[in-house]
């Protein structure tokens, strides 16, 4: 199905289906920014343990490829399991 099919039967969606829809985008985000935070952890923890990076090369590293700021890329470096 194309994208202008795609629009035009979205448009004639129930409101329910389209709550539906909310919903399942917003799992979505929610899992993509997970594997997102195990990627930045297991990149960390490569670059700690088998290279001479420092610390905050490090963090800038992580910071240009995944587009975030230092403070986060700590926070999630130091986020406990859930």
């Amino acid at each position: 199905m194309n994208w202008a099919n795609q629009r035009s039967k979205n448009q004639h969606q129930h409101p329910s289906a389209l709550k539906h829809k909310d919903i399942l985008e917003g799992i979505d985000d929610k899992l993509e920014q997970k594997i997102r935070n195990v990627k930045i952890k297991t990149i960390w923890d490569v670059m700690k343990a088998w290279t001479d990076i420092p610390y905050t090369k490090r963090v800038e590293h992580l910071m240009k490829e995944f587009h975030l700021s230092y403070g986060r890329i700590e926070n999630i470096i130091y986020e406990e399991e859930d």
